[in-house]
């Protein structure tokens, strides 16, 4: 291996393709037994969260019914990220972890994953953007911004569900 970010994304695609032909993200990872929609579209109704606050939590759960989307959560300081497909990311860079939010912000600028829309929930201000995918910082300790959250989650919903052909969009409502 010539770096750590190549061996991060060789990690990345074998558990991909151990997924696919598992019908699972990870074939050992309950909390990601996800079933396959269309070809493999199941990331097009999930909400992937890595953050503590259980306010927030609650109220992206509460959202996630009301849309009828999934919600995968991420362990601290794991690659998670990077690996588990979403529509929206919603994050806490103290636990993703500083060093695995500055290998995702190289990957992602090579990767398709640069347009999936992250909302970073933390007050650091010194860790580097992404500069090619949506972003947003919102600090927690200001109340409006969880109600700010779920109204975007809502409203990224609405535009994946116009934003997809018809013959895809079959298949997710019929896998949901």
């Amino acid at each position: 291996m010539k770096s750590r970010r190549e061996f991060l994304r060789l990690i990345i695609s074998t558990l991909a393709c151990l997924g696919i032909g598992n019908k699972k993200v990870f074939a050992s990872d309950e909390r990601l037994n996800i079933q396959l929609m269309g070809s493999n579209q199941w990331w097009l109704r999930n909400i992937f969260c890595q953050f503590d606050n259980e306010r927030l939590k609650q109220a992206i759960e509460d959202c996630a019914k009301e849309i009828d989307c999934t919600i995968s959560y991420g362990d601290k300081g794991s690659i998670d990220i990077f690996a588990i497909g979403s529509f929206v990311k919603i994050v806490d860079r103290n636990i993703v972890g500083h060093d695995v939010w500055k290998e995702y912000i190289e990957c992602i600028v090579d990767s398709a994953g640069g347009d999936t829309p992250c909302i970073i929930v933390d007050d650091i201000y010194n860790l580097p953007l992404p500069k090619c995918q949506y972003i947003c910082q919102l600090n927690l300790k200001n109340p409006t911004n969880i109600q700010k959250i779920i109204k975007t989650i809502k409203q990224m919903r609405k535009i994946m569900d116009k934003n997809v052909p018809d013959i895809f969009a079959k298949h997710i409502m019929e896998a949901s």
